[in-house]
């Protein structure tokens, strides 16, 4: 895989793994070899990094700095309404699901003021996740959701959706507008590149 072309995205991993080992530099440079970018790097779960060898406090700084990250992103989400902020959601997503190396779906529920009360996570393979509209429609009435943001990551570095994204996306809004609640984008997140399925005209 391609090293990161990033210097500062490396200096930083350094300094963040300094006071925790002597090889903070060797570390990173291993990580980078495998994953490619500090991005992947930080998203990599916790047991995939352990079993890199790389030292375990070394692991846990890496996964409580992403938690940190996580945290920042999605305080924006729970304290103002998102229709209005569309570019938070695309923010918190993207360190989410952008750079896993494993497809995964997430569904915002947002309640009438477009607050953010509640998330689905599921996590499939390499290329597929399963989509289970009734599940995710279940689930809103549950919580009480007035709308919804679908998201989900293409591995593969393309964000272009498949057949499977834009059926699932037609019969998820046309089932969740016959309950009350609007399906208000879907995304297909690969990196940093997001699709907005509702900008395409899909639904």
């Amino acid at each position: 895989m391609a090293a990161d072309t990033d210097p500062r995205g490396r200096a930083l991993l350094v300094e963040l793994l300094a006071p925790l080992t002597h090889d903070a530099g060797s570390i990173t440079d291993a990580l980078l070899a495998r994953f490619g970018t500090i991005a992947r790097v930080v998203a990599t779960d916790e047991a995939t990094l352990v079993s890199l060898g790389i030292e375990r406090n070394a692991v846990r700084q890496i996964i409580v700095s992403r938690r940190l990250i996580q945290h920042v992103l999605r305080a924006p989400l729970l304290a103002r309404p998102q229709l209005g902020n569309l570019s938070a959601v695309i923010d918190y997503l993207t360190v989410e699901i952008g750079h896993s190396p494993v497809e995964t779906l997430r569904v915002l529920y947002l309640d009438s003021a477009n607050r953010l009360i509640d998330e689905l996570v599921q996590v499939g393979e390499v290329d597929n996740v399963p989509v289970s509209v009734r599940a995710i429609v279940h689930r809103g009435l549950l919580v009480g959701a007035a709308g919804l943001i679908l998201a989900h990551n293409h591995p593969s570095g393309d964000n272009a959706p498949s057949r499977s994204d834009r059926e699932v996306t037609r019969t998820l809004a046309r089932v969740s507008s016959s309950l009350g609640m609007t399906l208000i984008d879907h995304l297909v997140i690969a990196s940093s590149e997001v699709r907005s399925l509702k900008a395409d005209g899909v639904f």
